[in-house]
């Protein structure tokens, strides 16, 4: 019986373990400093079978911005950080964006009551008063409490979410326990309306109704609706909720390298406190909540970008 050598000897043989030693090194380099190549491997999923097929099941390329303040690669980004995006919003089928991240392994959300009462949130056990929640960059968490409640913002408008678990004061502040970057979505490109109406219908006398409208007028000027209104009767007594939020974005480039943008949200309504009642205190709750900011980004150099809010 004869044995054939896998490594051939001579000059041939030289040549050739030099080129498969050459490809091998190549392959680590890749992977360890994330090309494409190495995130296309990691990213696929194969299945055997008569047909073949391949998905991919998470964007490792996707741009996420939460990390280091500017633009970054997600396999780039060496903190710890979950990304939620239109999608997998839509999945989940959550209410409000407590609901949504409820999903993320590590993050922990305390309500008051039903889908739509307060909502505060805690990263890999730390406090609500060490997570910083923004919405485009821009702060939510109230001087008066310290904390942000996640039920404040429609769920319709939200583009994606992208969450930092651990401490992220070096670059956002006062942030020890994490934070949560809510990016909305931007007006249509197209100068045609575009917009969907939701209804939905629960136990407990449950209905919600939610309208999202997205239009681009005269070439440049664009605006983002998300409007909704939810009452129910809720799982416990105390647990009742009528509300009605609204979110309004505008948006404005201004030449090619400055954009001006703004948004308002307003929220009001009622609900049960649940465990303030059980305590003996109050039986329910009105509130009116009103924010708003304007933001001014340019383009200084190549390499540096300017932006003023209010």
């Amino acid at each position: 019986m004869k044995h054939k050598r896998l490594w051939k000897t001579g000059k041939e043989g030289g040549l050739k373990r030099i080129l498969v030693i050459t490809l091998l090194s190549l392959g680590i380099i890749a992977a360890a400093h994330g090309t494409g190549l190495a995130t296309d491997v990691a990213t696929k999923n194969y299945k055997t079978g008569p047909e073949e097929e391949e998905s991919y099941t998470f964007p490792m390329d996707a741009i996420v911005v939460t990390a280091s303040r500017i633009d970054r690669k997600l396999n780039t980004v060496a903190e710890n950080m979950s990304l939620l995006t239109s999608e997998d919003i839509e999945a989940t089928g959550a209410h409000n964006l407590g609901e949504a991240l409820e999903s993320l392994p590590g993050l922990t959300v305390q309500r008051n009551g039903g889908p739509w009462a307060n909502a505060l949130a805690q990263i890999q056990g730390s406090s609500d008063l060490h997570v910083l929640v923004l919405v485009d960059g821009m702060p939510m968490n109230t001087l008066a409490e310290g904390s942000a409640d996640l039920s404040l913002l429609p769920i319709g408008a939200v583009e994606r979410i992208e969450v930092i678990k651990g401490a992220a004061s070096s670059v956002w502040g006062s942030a020890l326990g994490g934070v949560i970057n809510v990016i909305t979505k931007s007006p249509e490109k197209d100068l045609i309306p575009k917009g969907c109406l939701t209804v939905r219908v629960g136990r407990w006398n449950t209905r919600s109704y939610s309208l999202n409208l997205s239009h681009r007028i005269y070439d440049r000027l664009g605006y983002l609706l998300s409007a909704s209104h939810a009452e129910t009767d809720g799982f416990k007594p105390k647990t009742d909720y009528e509300g009605d939020q609204a979110f309004f974005k505008l948006n404005l480039p201004l030449g090619e390298d400055s954009n001006l943008s703004g948004s308002f949200g307003y929220n009001e309504g009622e609900m049960g406190l649940f465990k303030f009642v059980q305590a003996g205190f109050w039986q329910s709750q009105r509130y009116l909540k009103r924010d708003g900011n304007l933001k001014l980004k340019t383009k200084v150099t190549d390499a540096l970008d300017l932006t003023i809010a209010f």
